[in-house]
């Protein structure tokens, strides 16, 4: 993987609890994605998604791009604003009651992705409407995949 920029999305299947729903994060930078774990939304280093022998790295990578209407990528500037508004999430609480999409004092890892994004006026949740999974993300029609390892 080298081409991620600010705001794109990250998603593996790797995560599982009950069931293989996976994880998702923004880019935050070429160092940083902003991720909501258990523990909370914060920067976690970006090296597990991209490069295959890091340690902890995960086995399954899908990196996306979102684009408009016509298909096209979006504009730079709304990569930009939904990675600025990723970080502005960091600190925030891990949401638990993953019903409900949207709240924003507390955040998924999936739900981080789809609000980040539609705050930038892109929905990327593939017309669900309590909550949003990675799957729900990539097969939405506003992303499309750019670097796929193990999937």
């Amino acid at each position: 993987m080298t081409r991620e920029a600010r705001g794109d999305i990250l998603i593996t299947k790797d995560q599982k609890l009950i069931w293989r729903h996976g994880h998702a994060g923004v880019v935050y930078n070429d160092s940083y994605v902003v991720e909501a774990l258990w523990e909370g939304v914060d920067y976690i280093y970006i090296g597990k998604w991209k490069w295959p022998d890091y340690p902890g790295a995960y086995n399954t990578v899908k990196a996306m791009y979102v684009v408009d209407k016509n298909g096209n990528k979006a504009e730079q500037k709304y990569y930009t604003w939904a990675g600025s508004n990723a970080g502005y999430h960091v600190g925030k609480p891990y949401n638990k009651t993953i019903v409900n999409m949207y709240r924003t004092d507390q955040f998924y890892c999936s739900q981080l992705v789809w609000r980040v994004w539609k705050d930038s006026g892109y929905d990327v949740s593939n017309n669900s409407v309590a909550f949003v999974t990675p799957a729900d993300i990539a097969q939405d029609n506003n992303t499309r995949t750019w670097y796929s390892r193990g999937l």
